[in-house]
């Protein structure tokens, strides 16, 4: 076996060889103690220079002008920039071509959490930056490179039989990893798990939000001692209180949460395993897109548009990635003076509409079902504007009062003709991803913008 010094030997070694993280992770250090003003300086030095290669492709040749020289006058031009979105990236127009040339790239899909899968390519500068990034953040947790780590990940392979490439096996055991099957959570893989965990003693865990929780619940309800506790990050799904409330009793730990995207990287994770998420100015700007308006701001609730500041053999410049969140400036007493991310409220998709087109964000309806002990795991779908299909896995059978509470909740929002369909399933399948989501809305309202 080898030990964790001679795998982050060997990890940093091949690393700066081929992606020069070392600079990477020393700039990224020098970010956390800087100002506001400092760090918004240099970010607009990066978008300068993005946008220099970016002018390289007709697409954006066409899409930006110039910046304004004037400071006074860069974030109100900045704001009123186009938005891009998927239908864009997909026309294959984003590539700049000249730089293909002279980068090392490849191509990678989204995971397609809202069923539109899209295709981007990465060139060997974005990777160093991820690389160097999620080594930075797993240093807030304590975790070194090389220190052996559990995943609770999605594993298409394991659900299909296939078998996993050596390659892909060797990598694995060269990081010190060992992965559980997120997309499969059975009573049995939570024997296997807190078996590993106490025989293998990792220092990190890192799992989907939502597989880790149902993995704790089925170890809570067996009774399994748990008797290491490593740093717990957790990803791939919105942390919900009463989630981080179950995590922490659980694992006697505050899980940190973190935001990213296969597109677009990690944009976001949490200094302390409380307070806001924070995103690295060197690496993403984020922008807030208002409900029914067309000009960003700084802070606010709504959609949220990206900007990745280190790919450029295909620039994401003020992409729409289809969540919405809760964005500020940092206070004082902030631990970074990054943007700060309050929330990560859902998915775009997760917004529903009470009759006269009244958006109802979909967190509203999973309140309804927190610290019910009786439900497993559930999914609302709107289907229609005076129609709500609730699908429930359940661990007991829900008391009639309890139903007839939520019934009568949905109606005094949804208004009395709405009609909630509840079926009761040993299993709610996941989405064509394989991530779950707790609510989806498919109808969309007469003269909806």
């Amino acid at each position: 076996m080898i030990g964790s010094a001679a795998r982050k030997a060997l990890l940093l070694g091949y690393w700066n060889r081929t992606l020069r993280i070392d600079t990477k992770r020393r700039a990224l250090s020098g970010a956390e103690p800087r100002s506001w003003s400092e760090n918004t300086c240099r970010q607009r030095d990066l978008i300068c220079q993005l946008l220099v290669s970016a002018w390289s492709s007709q697409f954006w040749k066409l899409r930006i002008d110039a910046p304004p020289a004037s400071e006074a006058e860069w974030e109100s031009w900045w704001h009123r920039l186009p938005i891009l979105d998927k239908s864009d990236i997909r026309s294959g127009m984003l590539l700049v071509n000249d730089a293909c040339n002279n980068l090392n790239w490849r191509w990678e899909t989204s995971g397609g959490s809202t069923g539109e899968p899209v295709r981007v390519a990465h060139d060997n500068h974005y990777l160093g930056w991820r690389t160097a990034h999620k080594l930075n953040l797993d240093s807030w947790m304590g975790v070194a490179p090389g220190q052996r780590r559990l995943l609770l990940w999605g594993s298409e392979a394991d659900l299909l039989g296939t078998k996993q490439s050596f390659k892909r096996r060797f990598g694995r055991i060269l990081r010190g990893e060992r992965w559980f099957n997120a997309f499969s959570v059975t009573d049995q893989s939570a024997v296997d798990f807190v078996r590993a965990v106490n025989a293998w003693k990792p220092g990190q865990i890192l799992a989907y939000a939502e597989s880790l929780t149902d993995l704790s619940k089925r170890i809570e309800a067996m009774h399994l001692e748990i008797r290491h506790r490593p740093s717990i990050m957790v990803t791939a799904g919105n942390l919900l209180p009463d989630m981080r409330a179950t995590l922490e009793r659980i694992w006697k730990t505050e899980p940190y949460n973190r935001y990213g995207s296969r597109e677009v990287g990690d944009m976001a994770c949490q200094r302390d395993g409380a307070g806001p998420l924070y995103v690295c100015p060197l690496i993403h700007r984020l922008d807030i897109l208002p409900d029914g308006e067309s000009i960003t701001r700084s802070e606010g609730e709504g959609s949220i548009i990206v900007t990745l500041l280190t790919n450029s053999v295909m620039p994401l410049i003020r992409y729409r990635i289809g969540d919405r969140g809760i964005l500020r400036a940092p206070r004082p007493d902030d631990r970074l003076q990054w943007q700060c991310l309050d929330k990560v409220v859902g998915r775009e998709s997760d917004i529903f509409y009470a009759p006269g087109g009244k958006k109802v964000h979909g967190e509203f309806l999973t309140h309804l079902l927190y610290h019910k002990t009786w439900v497993s795991r559930f999914r609302f779908t709107q289907t229609d504007e005076d129609h709500i299909k609730l699908e429930l896995e359940t661990r007991a059978e829900p008391p009639t009062e309890e139903i007839l509470t939520i019934r009568k909740a949905i109606q005094v929002v949804f208004g009395d003709g709405c009609k909630l369909s509840i079926i009761r399933t040993p299993r709610i399948p996941p989405l064509p991803s394989g991530k779950h989501r707790y609510t989806i809305c498919t109808y969309t309202p007469p003269n909806a913008p």
